[in-house]
C-alpha cells in the first residue's frame, strides 16, 4: 500500500509504530496495518503505486517502511 503523509506528525513514536523516517508530502510504500493507521488518523492519504516517470527524479519520496 502506497501512503502519502500530508501532516506533520506530533510524536517519533506513536501506538507503538516509529515513524521517524516519514515526512510531509513524501510518498512511501508501507504495510496495510501502518497505512490504514495513518489514513485514518489523517495523517496520510492512501495512493496508488506512482509511476516511476510521472514525475521529475526528486520531486517525491518513495520509499518502502
Amino acid at each position: 500500500m502506497f501512503i502519502r503523509l500530508i501532516k506533520s506528525l506530533p510524536a517519533p513514536l506513536m501506538d507503538g509504530f516509529d515513524l521517524r523516517r516519514f515526512h510531509v508530502d513524501g510518498v512511501y510504500e508501507v504495510d496495510e496495518i501502518l497505512g490504514r493507521y495513518l489514513s485514518t488518523t489523517g495523517y496520510a492519504t492512501v495512493e496508488e503505486k506512482p509511476d516511476d516517470n510521472a514525475a521529475p527524479p526528486g520531486s517525491t519520496t518513495r520509499n518502502r517502511v
